[in-house]
């Protein structure tokens, strides 16, 4: 059955409050720009530590699903401020989702699927026609887990919500952006993220480093009018 967080809604009518903001901005001072992906998300195989209190450690390769629609969606969205030479401080959030496929016998469940969330700040660049960037932040992760019987349900961090600052994230980002007409366009977006979070586990943590490609599609709104007379620039 479906569910969700309950911050996931209120993440959602942050970003549609933003895009009403942008509605009303006129052409000629139009450089802040907000754009929201669906998509989903592949990560690449790496290790996974479990250490718990009283029991030998675990090591081994784990590999990972996003199951972008399971429990909770996975999304991402931009706030870009574009200034003089086709140049802009982004802010993006990716709601990044992993779901472990191979556990060993010990290990009953273990996903970070309220979010392996994403907070990174850079740079973009618009330079032939494509959209450059490159931006780090921290990780806010809800993990899930149940080790050797032992279950760690969503729970901890601000109102027992389960969000907790774990990690951090490095992401690399080329995108490709198609006016409808002005204000909107819509983009086709693909980025790599290098993450790292420590969670907790039922007496002990878990060391989980994350290499993923995103893939998104996004509708936004805003942005430096002249790319749609020059989208060489």
């Amino acid at each position: 059955m479906l569910s969700r967080s309950p911050l996931t809604g209120r993440r959602l009518r942050a970003l549609a409050f933003c895009g009403a903001l942008l509605l009303p901005v006129r052409a000629a001072s139009a450089q802040l720009a907000l754009t929201v992906f669906g998509g989903s998300s592949f990560s690449l195989p790496t290790p996974l530590t479990i250490k718990q209190d009283g029991f030998d450690d675990l090591h081994f390769t784990a590999h990972y699903r996003t199951r972008p629609f399971y429990e909770t969606y996975y999304y991402a969205g931009r706030v870009a401020l574009w200034g003089k030479h086709n140049n802009a401080w982004i802010f993006d959030y990716t709601h990044h989702k992993v779901y472990l496929t191979n556990p060993p016998p010990e290990v009953q469940a273990f996903r970070i699927t309220f979010g392996y969330n994403q907070f990174a700040f850079g740079r973009a660049f618009y330079r032939h026609g494509l959209i450059w960037s490159l931006a780090a932040g921290p990780v806010v992760a809800n993990p899930y887990s149940e080790i050797r019987g032992q279950l760690r349900p969503h729970s901890g961090g601000p109102w027992n919500s389960g969000y907790l600052l774990s990690g951090g994230t490095l992401q690399g980002g080329l995108s490709k952006q198609f006016r409808l007409f002005y204000p909107f366009f819509v983009v086709a977006d693909s980025r790599v993220s290098l993450s790292y979070v420590q969670v907790p586990v039922s007496n002990g943590h878990a060391n989980v480093p994350n290499v993923a490609l995103h893939l998104h599609f996004g509708v936004g709104i805003g942005g430096p009018r002249h790319w749609d007379a020059s989208p060489g620039s």
